[in-house]
């Protein structure tokens, strides 16, 4: 049986195209924006593959102009970009180029070493690359990224193919295009290249990436961009021990701060059976059982970056891999090989499952429904089947049992390397793994770590023994993306804050966004020395100079922390409920005035200073906010804060309550509420009494119920599968599921709560912070299904990301070793 993976589009030059499929329809208003699921991914990028009826909101990736991508920004598409390459024009990323004049070996090798002291010297060198890599105008620029009044914008989804020959020159041509690109495009232009399957199978240990990034004898590679530098020391103990693959590297080496790439959008392309005589596979037999479509293929190494975004790409046609059926007999260990298949992807993209289409014209949607063949599946477990803390899970359902016994069976005897089911990775599914699977039937353990926390949002200043503080940041959120540290109105203690922000580089590399959070309360004004005029936004002498003063501190930190403007110091400048400065957009847009200084205009406020270097902008507010509060000009990040929370529940969801086995805890609802009648309030904590009865929770004092709090039994503490089924029921009647806000390019992290009264009362543990997550999920999965509770069209829930803020009591509660 022929086990063939095919990348037909290693040969087809920049004039192809990806479709990506949304739940937006495009006009020239701006509409209201949710995950997408589908990419399709199109060879023949033509005016009549364009003018196909695919699914509404298609975003295009391709070899398009400047002047065609700015026309479909303007109508509200989102575009991807991706250019020819090399003097062949192909997708082939070369280090030597013999048909090149100048190629990135000869510019890598030098005698004198490039000046990277500045960041213009560093765009200049940028340049270089693109010029040595014959990039040609698919290439977008950086103003692409912003979006256009109707919701458009452009990414780079640059199509990477081999060879991998030489694996230190293939690396470091690919990772010298990537850290160009963010050097030119910047932080806010989306990165997704789009890997062969070359690429990803390609083991650690062979691309040997400290040779790449260090330099050898006989090559400089891409040693002068000091990327070793931005990884954290972790990090850097794993790439000595070449222990880190390309694509995970590109996710966590960084330039000006933020990772090289985004995410992947991975080719998975495979058959069995097939004629193999022509460009593309045909008349094949069977799915290849060994690579399911949307699956990654057993013989693909587990990324070593568990937080690498992804999705993956399966074929139309070249091979007609999504219309095959499995082989007779069936595939070994799996109940079911045949469409639809689950399309397994990680973390946030603009789109979710691909499509490979090489046919010349693409089906409409009234011929060809993806949905029929590829469902866009959240990966639990890292997307290769088992989780990483239970790899005995190869069905990814939390679970050892049946399931996983009959896949090992499947496989039972020599496998290739990697095999998910040869656990002990000898060579052979055998009886030592099915002793490994037994061991660890039932239930997979709890994570350790809660990789869901993305942002930590200080209301405190940091203490004076750092380093503790910092490890237990790690161990509370070893996946972090963001922390903003509190800096008091007035203070001066600069050094200790650049202190500080090196401990964290070193722990967490300089992907991380280190945002800067003054305590610009209604009392702060007179700490800052801004005395004049009322200590509000109605006074604008007074919060353009507290404003001021806020900005002058953070830049006098970066100077001490970041000397060279690297991106290693403050990344974002956050404010909190906007109790001075004015953030309002109409009639004056103060906002985008707020916004123009951080971005470094000296003359965007008189009076106030500019950003230096500069930096994001987030708002930690109440409530998500509306679309106009979002954008290039406006929030970068929004950071919501979602407790104290109360909404009614009619009667038409009263199965939620009573029935027999209701969603909410029979003793905290059914066994309480008395048969009152609809409509209930559902509230998460109500210390104050404040919601009027009929309300559940109804349990606790005084009619002031608490479910963070609350202990059901004794000695057991807080429950995260009461607290999760209420707060995941009221995230539902919350924007953004309750109704989607276009976020103009901006991101939202959902907060919840570190206080006393919340995530950080007694008890809540690590590992019960995590289980209230995977619950959250669990509940958001099950009331997806509750017909009319969540609108058509709004975000999924499962896509959300989240965060903590005043997140301190957590940190008392955690013992270091």
């Amino acid at each position: 049986m022929l086990n063939f993976l095919h990348n037909c589009f290693m040969k087809i030059p920049a004039s192809k195209i990806l479709f990506t499929c949304l739940t937006l329809t495009v006009s020239t208003s701006v509409q209201a924006q949710t995950t997408p699921s589908f990419a399709y991914f199109v060879d023949n990028f033509t005016s009549e593959n364009i003018g196909v009826a695919v699914p509404a909101g298609t975003i295009l990736i391709g070899g398009a102009s400047p002047t065609q991508r700015s026309t479909m920004t303007s109508h509200g598409r989102i575009v991807g970009a991706s250019a020819g390459v090399s003097s062949a024009e192909g997708s082939k990323v070369k280090w030597r180029d013999a048909d090149s004049t100048r190629d990135l070996h000869t510019l890598f090798n030098n005698a004198t070493a490039p000046d990277l002291s500045t960041p213009a010297a560093r765009q200049t060198f940028a340049q270089q690359i693109i010029t040595a890599a014959v990039v040609d105008s698919g290439f977008p620029s950086a103003s692409e990224a912003s979006v256009t009044s109707n919701g458009g914008y452009v990414l780079w989804a640059q199509d990477i193919e081999g060879p991998v020959a030489v694996p230190q020159e293939t690396a470091a041509a690919i990772i010298a295009l990537m850290w160009a690109g963010r050097e030119i495009l910047g932080s806010n232009m989306k990165i997704i290249p789009v890997p062969a399957s070359a690429l990803q199978k390609t083991t650690a240990s062979t691309w040997d990436l400290k040779s790449t990034l260090e330099g050898n004898t006989s090559d400089n590679f891409v040693k002068f961009l000091n990327l070793k530098s931005t990884l954290s020391l972790a990090n850097q103990e794993s790439l000595d021990s070449n222990s880190i693959d390309l694509l995970s590297a590109l996710h966590l080496l960084s330039a000006e701060g933020h990772s090289l790439i985004d995410g992947i959008l991975a080719q998975q392309y495979s058959a069995s059976g097939c004629n193999t005589s022509n460009d593309c596979p045909t008349n094949c037999v069977s799915v290849n059982c060994e690579a399911l479509p949307g699956i990654f293929s057993n013989d693909t190494p587990h990324f070593f970056d568990t937080t690498l975004p992804y999705a993956i790409m399966s074929a139309h046609d070249c091979p007609s891999q999504l219309f095959l059926s499995q082989p007779v007999g069936g595939c070994p260990g799996i109940s079911d090989a045949s469409a639809p298949w689950k399309s397994y992807y990680r973390g946030n993209m603009p789109f979710q499952a691909g499509i490979y289409w090489n046919q010349t014209i693409i089906d409409p949607a009234t011929t060809f429904d993806p949905a029929n063949y590829l469902v866009p599946t959240l990966a639990t477990s890292g997307g290769f089947g088992g989780g990483e803390n239970c790899p005995a899970d190869l069905d990814g359902n939390r679970r050892i049992d049946g399931s996983d016994l009959a896949t090992i069976l499947g496989y039972w005897g020599p496998v290739a390397a990697n095999h998910p089911a040869d656990f002990n990775a000898d060579g052979d599914v055998n009886g030592a793994d099915m002793s490994i699977l037994f061991a660890a039937w039932g239930e997979c353990p709890l994570f350790q770590t809660s990789n869901w926390i993305k942002v930590l949002i200080a209301q405190e200043e940091p203490p004076a023994d750092q380093q503790t503080y910092v490890n237990k940041i790690i161990k509370l959120a070893p996946a972090l993306d963001q922390i903003h540290l509190r800096f008091t109105a007035g203070a001066t203690n600069y050094q200790a804050y650049a202190n500080l922000i090196t401990l964290l580089r070193t722990a967490y590399g300089s992907t991380l966004k280190i945002g800067f959070h003054p305590d610009n309360s209604d009392t702060s004004c007179n700490l800052w020395g801004c005395t004049i005029g009322g200590c509000a936004p109605t006074s604008s002498v007074t919060w353009q100079c507290v404003l001021d003063k806020s900005i002058a501190a953070m830049n006098a930190i970066n100077l001490l922390a970041d000397p060279n403007k690297s991106g290693r110091g403050f990344n974002i400048f956050s404010l909190e409920q906007s109790s001075v400065e004015d953030v309002s957009t109409a009639p004056t847009d103060s906002l985008a005035s707020i916004k123009s200084c951080m971005q470094g205009n000296e003359n965007a406020i008189p009076g106030v200073r500019a950003a230096s270097p500069p930096v994001t902008l987030g708002n930690v507010g109440p409530s998500y906010g509306g679309q106009e509060i979002y954008g290039s000009m406006h929030f970068d990040f929004g950071y919501p804060q979602m407790y104290n929370l109360g909404k009614n529940i009619s009667s038409a969801f009263s199965t939620l309550v009573t029935a027999s086995t209701p969603y909410f805890p029979a003793y905290s609802a059914t066994s309480c509420i008395a048969g009152a009648a609809f409509p209930y309030k559902v509230v998460d904590v109500d210390s104050n009494a404040a919601y009027p009865s009929p309300k559940i929770p109804c349990f606790g004092p005084n009619n002031a119920p608490n479910v963070y709090t609350y202990n059901d039994s004794p000695n057991s503490g807080p429950n995260p599968i009461l607290t999760a089924a209420y707060v995941a029921f009221l995230m539902t009647q919350y924007p953004p599921v309750s109704n989607t806000v276009a976020l103009n390019g901006s991101e939202v992290f959902m907060m919840f709560s570190g206080e006393p009264e919340f995530l950080g009362s007694t008890g809540w543990t690590l590992d019960k912070i995590e289980q209230f997550n995977q619950q959250l999920n669990t509940n958001f999965t099950y009331l997806k299904s509750v017909p009319g509770l969540i609108p058509t069209g709004a975000t999924d829930p499962l896509t959300m990301q989240y965060g903590i803020w005043n997140f301190a009591s957590i940190l008392d509660q955690i013992t270091l070793p």
